[in-house]
């Protein structure tokens, strides 16, 4: 009777502390949703493809889609390359089909938590590390650029395995684009050739991953295979990733560097 005492209050106590632990997550992620959610954001474009198959070529207009995280105040944006413009990994995935396929994206905007749209254009991409830049056109208002929340890179954490994250996001436009957010697991840390965080709930690409602490620890793009073609694209060939925020942080200047001599040459 004693040792049943014993082990239901050691369950009892056991559940309280999971329950005050579970709370304290939920605290964390409801306070960083409050003071991040409108520096995620949606971005809209149109992608002119250039299809080349058996001495054919055919050209397509299509509307793309993709979340992205604001890093800065005056609207330096980060989304997924392959997101806004998948030619290139449709390209490696033709490999040896005899078909070759080339985008340009046009008519770039970002869509803000208020509706507002600030056209802007591709600043610098990295079709090896999936990561876009994307910054607000001249044609942008004073008054709409004012309206832009962001997200500081170099406010960073290094999380360990099963640590708890939290992600930010927006629904689609049928879902009237309201904020969500999540808790997820750290489930693996790769090393080589590069350093990326893995976790298998891990679904929307460009947005924002903290830490419990409220740090960055990075933002979600989409990691591919080398060898990637038609056979192992749903086996694997690619995964979404969490691209460390310290790594987007490096290429910053080389961005601002780019938005410069643009700038320059006008």
């Amino acid at each position: 009777m004693k040792n049943r005492v014993v082990v239901s209050v050691f369950l009892a106590l056991a559940a309280s502390a999971l329950c005050s632990v579970q709370a304290g997550i939920k605290r964390d992620a409801s306070k960083i949703q409050k003071q991040h959610n409108q520096a995620v954001v949606w971005v809209e474009g149109v992608l002119k493809m250039q299809i080349s198959s058996q001495g054919q070529t055919q050209n397509q207009d299509q509307e793309v889609t993709s979340l992205g995280t604001v890093i800065s105040d005056d609207g330096l944006t980060v989304v997924p390359n392959s997101s806004l413009n998948p030619s290139g990994m449709m390209a490696q995935m033709m490999r040896g089909m005899g078909m070759s396929m080339s985008g340009e994206l046009t008519d770039v905007k970002l869509l803000l938590a208020d509706g507002t749209e600030v056209p802007a254009y591709v600043v610098l991409k990295d079709e090896d590390l999936d990561i876009a830049f994307l910054a607000p056109s001249d044609e942008a208002e004073e008054e709409d650029l004012s309206k832009l929340r962001s997200i500081d890179l170099s406010d960073s954490s290094k999380p360990e395995l099963l640590d708890e994250l939290v992600v930010l996001g927006r629904m689609p436009k049928y879902m009237n684009r309201e904020e969500f957010v999540t808790i997820v697991r750290l489930g693996s840390i790769i090393e080589k050739p590069r350093t990326f965080y893995f976790s298998n709930t891990l679904s929307s690409m460009g947005v924002p991953v903290f830490a419990a602490n409220g740090k960055l620890v990075g933002i979600s793009v989409l990691r591919r295979a080398a060898n990637l073609d038609m056979s192992n694209m749903n086996r694997g060939g690619v995964q979404a990733v969490i691209l460390p925020a310290e790594d987007i942080d490096e290429m910053v200047q080389q961005a601002r560097d780019e938005i410069k001599r643009r700038a320059d040459e006008k």
